[in-house]
């Protein structure tokens, strides 16, 4: 995850400038576990997919434990059983979300590893999204939804919205979004979603960047936000709806503190691999998921 906050002084002619076409959102892929988080998930997904005039899809993938489960039973009759019963159990869930029930979707169901199944399904969906619940524990060895949603997000290239345990339990529709960035800015993707769903839904925008302490006299907050200014596109009308700001502080909090005060439907960040400016990239994420009271959209800079 990029830091969110630099210690060096900004120079504006490394703060690049967007010039990539508008984004559309147009399929959603939900990982389903039959979890409450996953139902939380699940209402979000609807909502804004109905919201942006997106195609939804609910993937439920049966766990690989199954397969051991019943020893006496043939591989193949063992997955086709285990892939009725999953059939059954995923049109049950979805019929008692009305969310999810009055909204035309699809419901997948396979037997296989959950990551590299999570991919595969978006890639043959053409997934521009996936969606996601956290139960706010860490590690990956449980097959919970909420324990592989960070996994999910370091092995996928595709935006990886994640509704954590504070998360709202219901989806309104989306008027206020906050896009936390560093600069120079090293995720444009981040800014590319921010600003592509922000203009899909009519959404208000905010951009945020927090510089810590140790580099608040060295910092010039009027360059910093004209800087921000030339991270989105130009256009006066969509102008109206967005705003900067300059925070000072620890970034996580800081961050936090904003969507709160805004009321945000979504916070977007930029998923990084590598730490930068001295901070621990997953370990600030995992915090923000796991605080945030509104769903967390990690956006990975590369495309494949």
């Amino acid at each position: 995850m990029s830091s969110l906050a630099s210690p060096n002084p900004v120079q504006e002619q490394n703060t690049p400038h967007l010039q990539t076409s508008p984004l559309h959102i147009q399929s959603i892929v939900t990982a389903i576990d039959f979890s409450e988080p996953s139902t939380w998930a699940a209402k979000y997904a609807a909502g804004l997919a109905k919201q942006l005039h997106s195609r939804l899809s609910l993937l439920h993938i049966v766990p690989m434990e199954a397969y051991t489960a019943r020893p006496t039973l043939l591989a193949a009759d063992l997955e086709r059983f285990e892939l009725e019963r999953g059939r059954d159990e995923l049109r049950d869930f979805a019929a008692k979300i009305p969310e999810v029930r009055i909204f035309r979707h699809e419901e997948i169901v396979l037997c296989g590893p959950t990551i590299e199944t999570i991919d595969k399904v978006a890639e043959l969906q053409k997934a521009d999204l996936i969606v996601m619940g956290s139960h706010g524990r860490s590690g990956v060895s449980r097959l919970a939804l909420g324990s592989i949603a960070e996994t999910v997000i370091r092995h996928q290239h595709r935006p990886v919205l994640v509704t954590g345990p504070q998360c709202m339990r219901r989806y309104t529709p989306l008027k206020s979004i906050v896009l936390a960035v560093d600069l120079p800015a090293t995720s444009l993707r981040a800014v590319q979603y921010a600003t592509s769903i922000a203009r899909q839904s009519g959404a208000m925008l905010a951009v945020v960047h927090v510089v810590p302490e140790s580099a608040a006299n060295i910092m010039d907050d009027e360059k910093i936000r004209h800087n921000l200014q030339m991270l989105v596109p130009h256009d006066p009308d969509f102008a109206k709806r967005v705003s900067y700001r300059v925070l000072h502080g620890e970034a996580s909090e800081k961050i936090l503190n904003a969507a709160r005060s805004r009321n945000a439907g979504i916070l977007v960040l930029g998923a990084k691999e590598r730490p930068m400016a001295g901070h621990a990239p997953w370990t600030t994420l995992s915090h923000i998921i796991r605080e945030a009271t509104c769903p967390v959209l990690a956006v990975q800079p590369h495309l494949c």
